[in-house]
């Protein structure tokens, strides 16, 4: 990168981006009985985010190649940020619903402005580190907000939680805005925005060109991973197991520091591969379909093992290789749809956002249909296998 000062910026904006859509799931307990909400209901709460998700993620990609990174990220940074305080003054299932697709309406543009900053200023040999350090984010989210917003949330009120919040995205937008007004370090064709034309978009390609496809379902599969480990991990565990909410805080920090590793590991590890063997298939293909098709041994163990230490450790190890092919996934993608980044990662988000929609949905039912959480785990599983089998023949045969 031409910067490691924006890198750090994009991490941190992203580390706000994920504790905020996933901090409802740490206020779930005190949510539902406010407002008198089973799982159903509490899981077309939590899919909402999804809804805006999905209209400006696929619009963003588009509005970022068009006009540049820098100004579709300052505007999504100031919707998302109104919609958590929105969040906090919420009075009734509806208003929660709305600030919910309202949050994902600011947060649908983030990805985009990522990969289309990370892809301008950075080389084939470190475009994976580079990803990895941004994207290490993600799991850190919720590492660090799991304690601290559940202590906050059991000793205080999760309103208050959601409007701090708010208002600690409004305080990044300003640091981003010192960064480009007083260190004049924009990132070149990012700013420039003006290489896009409607002639040489082809779409044909975009929506049908195999390896694509298969990028496209392997990020829906992780972002189906993804939220229900964002929405549903916390109830599975106290639901399952009877922890009370200080100690959930905890406990659930293992799964995710784990998925640091596996980010860190995807990225690191795919760079070198690069390097060393000089094969796309090796260093980027492999290192998406190898950790789904492993992780799908993780997830069919908790089907049929019930102790809580023994769980949480197949979960952790099943998260973290989910997450290890999300710098691979990113290089890769932006690799084979060049110059049109914003857009080919404006579809991809669209994947992860409908993902944000049917996970919560389908868990919370299926939950609630059976007592348990087998069968949620149980597509999770399948999502994992089918992917793993989409990526590596369609790469091999194209």
């Amino acid at each position: 990168m031409k910067s490691y000062y924006l890198i750090g910026l994009l991490a941190l904006v992203i580390l706000i981006n994920y504790i905020d859509r996933g901090a409802i799931a740490f206020a779930i307990e005190p949510i539902k009985d406010e407002f008198l909400l089973n799982n159903t209901e509490f899981g077309f709460i939590a899919s909402a985010f999804g809804i805006g998700y999905l209209i400006t993620a696929l619009v963003s990609g588009w509005l970022v190649d068009l006009y540049g990174a820098k100004k579709n990220l300052a505007v999504a940074v100031i919707i998302w940020s109104l919609a958590m305080v929105l969040m906090g003054f919420s009075n009734g299932f509806w208003m929660l619903f709305l600030s919910r697709v309202l949050l994902g309406l600011g947060e649908g543009p983030v990805f985009p402005a990522l990969s289309k900053f990370v892809h301008d200023g950075s080389t084939k040999e470190v475009r994976g580190k580079a990803l990895s350090f941004a994207l290490i984010s993600v799991p850190l989210a919720t590492l660090i907000s799991s304690p601290l917003i559940t202590y906050f949330i059991f000793f205080f009120n999760w309103r208050i939680v959601f409007i701090f919040l708010g208002a600690l995205g409004l305080v990044w937008l300003l640091l981003f805005i010192c960064y480009f007004k007083f260190l004049h370090r924009g990132e070149g064709s990012v700013e420039k925005g003006n290489e896009l034309t409607k002639d040489s978009i082809s779409w044909r390609y975009i929506l049908s060109h195999p390896p694509l496809l298969a990028n496209y379902f392997a990020m829906f599969s992780f972002g189906y991973t993804l939220f229900f480990a964002l929405i549903w991990m916390p109830g599975y565990l106290q639901e399952t197991y009877q922890i009370n909410l200080k100690e959930l805080g905890q406990i659930v920090m293992l799964p995710w520091l784990l998925s640091i590793f596996g980010i860190l590991f995807g990225g690191f590890f795919s760079d070198w591969l690069w390097k060393k063997k000089k094969s796309v298939y090796l260093s980027r293909v492999c290192m998406i379909w190898v950790p789904q098709l492993v992780s799908c041994f993780f997830f069919l163990a908790i089907i049929f093992i019930h102790d809580l230490k023994i769980n949480l450790f197949l979960l952790s190890i099943g998260l973290a290789l989910t997450f290890v092919l999300n710098a691979p996934i990113y290089a890769l993608h932006a690799e084979i749809i060049k110059p049109h980044v914003g857009i080919g990662q404006g579809i991809m988000t669209g994947c992860l956002a409908i993902a944000g929609i049917v996970s919560p949905v389908v868990t919370g039912w299926v939950t609630q249909m059976s007592g348990n959480y087998n069968t949620a785990f149980g597509i999770i599983l399948l999502l994992m296998l089918i992917s793993s089998q989409m990526i590596r023949l369609s790469y091999r045969y194209h």
